[in-house]
């Protein structure tokens, strides 16, 4: 065995026996008595032999069939010798057995009642079994102590001057990756590049850090180190068709901005419906992009030209050069100052129209024919007076001045002529 897993000393192993003696049952003390005695006799032997006890007693107790002999043979059976001190009395002696030669029974029953008491005796060790080279335990409390001065020196360094200790993160923003990088080298951090969208700041450049520059945090903390891809772009939607309160909603929520508000004529699209935007649907803008827009006013109204007094054809003509349309009264009418195949009115004669609508042109028949009746041998004031009556213009022909004041002679005379048109009277 090596030594030094042996018992220091015979108290140590006597301990030692009497915890393996509190497992055994009283069964196992009546079945196994002559083998348990035999392994206690060689056991307190040693013990008694390294503790110094006489070597005729060693001896005596090697020899005795049984423990309980060797006490009865003693001149005071009640004192034993106790390896761990002097000798005690046992508590158990009976005074009779002092007077009287004991017999088998009885030192059975004493030697049961001795292993009794001497297991409980044995059930808490007062002594360790081993207790170990001191010189060993001093290396060993050396080696800890040197290992703790290791790590409490390692945990200095690493909270007050490496990874660990603390650090203030620099200003990057606007730098290229490179100097971005070297500046938080210089300051003691590790940086993990990300991309990222930004308005402002062109690509390829730093926009910022996670933890932000002027925090304080530990050097063995990831810095994350956000690079600008340029502005983010975003296809404009189609804000043509609705109406401009619709077109300022949509740009609300797609975070552009509305851009100046133009007027338009449109034939086709209604008032207040956007016609057009700049930039076109489609376009990728970034945020806050002006998008103009054009909103309809409706059709472009058109000035009616007056088209009365003139040829039929110059006249539809005059109408569909303007983006209107002409349309021909079915039925003419007389007009004596109108000529015969010329507009004599128009509907409507004048306003505004849009493209495509309608003007109506009445064309002339030319002045109806009035009979002319005879005035001659009148007097010429009275025949005047009747031919305005029906439409004529009157001229006179006055022959040594009109002195009667007598028409003489008329042209033309008992005919039809056009309203409107010359009776010429010849007075005397």
């Amino acid at each position: 065995m090596d030594a030094e897993n042996r018992p220091i000393d015979g108290a140590a192993l006597l301990t030692e026996l009497r915890h393996i003696r509190t497992t055994l049952t009283d069964e196992q003390l009546d079945h196994r008595q002559q083998r348990a005695t035999t392994n206690l006799t060689q056991a307190a032997t040693a013990t008694i032999a390294a503790a110094g006890v006489d070597r005729n007693a060693t001896e005596a107790i090697a020899t005795t069939p049984s423990p309980t002999e060797f006490i009865a043979q003693q001149s005071n059976p009640t004192t034993i010798m106790a390896t761990d001190g002097p000798s005690r009395q046992v508590p158990w002696a009976d005074p009779e057995l002092e007077t009287r030669p004991p017999g088998k029974r009885d030192l059975k029953r004493l030697e049961r009642q001795q292993m009794k008491e001497r297991a409980r005796a044995a059930a808490t060790p007062v002594r360790p079994l081993r207790e170990g080279n001191p010189r060993r335990r001093g290396l060993i409390w050396t080696v800890v102590i040197v290992i703790l001065a290791l790590l409490a020196a390692t945990a200095g360094w690493f909270f007050g001057m490496g990874p660990g200790s603390p650090g203030t993160v620099p200003d990057v923003k606007n730098k290229t990756v490179a100097e971005a990088q070297q500046l938080l080298r210089t300051a003691g951090f590790q940086s993990e590049p990300q991309d990222v969208f930004d308005d402002d700041i062109q690509a390829g450049h730093t926009v910022g850090t996670k933890p932000e520059s002027g925090a304080e945090v530990r050097k063995f903390q990831p810095i994350t180190l956000f690079v600008s891809k340029g502005a983010q772009l975003f296809a404009l939607q189609d804000l043509t068709g609705g109406s401009l309160d619709e077109a300022k909603a949509s740009l609300n929520s797609a975070r552009m901005a509305l851009g100046n508000i133009t007027e338009a004529f449109d034939d086709k699209v209604p008032v207040g419906v956007v016609i057009a935007q700049d930039p076109a649907k489609g376009t990728e803008v970034r945020h806050g992009t002006p998008v103009a827009l054009v909103v309809s006013k409706g059709p472009q109204p058109i000035p009616v030209p007056d088209v009365r007094g003139l040829a039929q054809d110059a006249a539809v003509k005059a109408i569909q050069d303007a983006g209107l349309k002409a349309v021909i009264a079915p039925e003419t009418v007389n007009d004596k100052t109108v000529p015969k195949g010329s507009v004599v009115s128009q509907a409507p004669a004048n306003g505004t129209l849009v493209k495509g609508e309608t003007v109506t042109l009445t064309v002339s028949k030319g002045p109806r024919l009035v009979r002319v009746p005879s005035f001659i041998g009148k007097q010429a004031a009275e025949a005047e007076k009747e031919l305005k009556k029906l439409g004529f213009k009157v001229e006179f022909n006055n022959i040594l001045g009109g002195f009667f004041g007598s028409v003489r002679d008329q042209n033309p005379v008992n005919t039809e002529a056009p309203e409107g048109s010359v009776v010429t009277l010849t007075v005397v």
